[in-house]
């Protein structure tokens, strides 16, 4: 569109020109013609204006939905992501060499544990999902 512009656009003064500066040397049917063509010149103008305008939109448009998209994937990486990171911490802690920590001689640690890490899982699924996030 902008290359029919261009390319329309230096006609719009050419024939203007012609039309106005004729100056009888132009017979009346010519000048009518020209006067045509001049026409005919801002008509296309104002198409390929009202077009690209209209191409403008639809750019727009598709990089708004591109963007939600991106969004949607954004958002549910963050809640996957925010649902790990209390467990990555919790197996990181009981994950280190400590040689005095209670809760290694408890026989129920490691049932007690899962049912934590279950827990917030459920937790946080049930919240995520009443905000509609997933």
């Amino acid at each position: 569109m902008l290359y029919l512009r261009k390319s329309i656009q230096p006609l719009r003064s050419v024939v203007n020109k012609i039309y106005i500066t004729s100056d009888g040397k132009i017979d009346t049917s010519a000048q009518y013609f020209f006067r045509e063509v001049y026409n005919h010149i801002i008509q296309m103008l104002d198409l390929v204006e009202v077009y690209r305008d209209t191409i403008i939109g639809l750019i727009d448009t598709y990089t708004t939905i591109i963007g939600n998209k991106t969004n949607d994937v954004m958002m549910i990486l963050t809640v996957w992501s925010t649902i790990f990171l209390p467990l990555s911490f919790l197996t990181g802690v009981f994950g280190m060499n400590f040689k005095y920590m209670p809760e290694l001689e408890n026989p129920v640690a490691y049932p007690l544990f899962w049912i934590i890490v279950v827990v917030i899982i459920i937790g946080m699924l049930i919240y995520f999902k009443r905000k509609d996030w997933i």
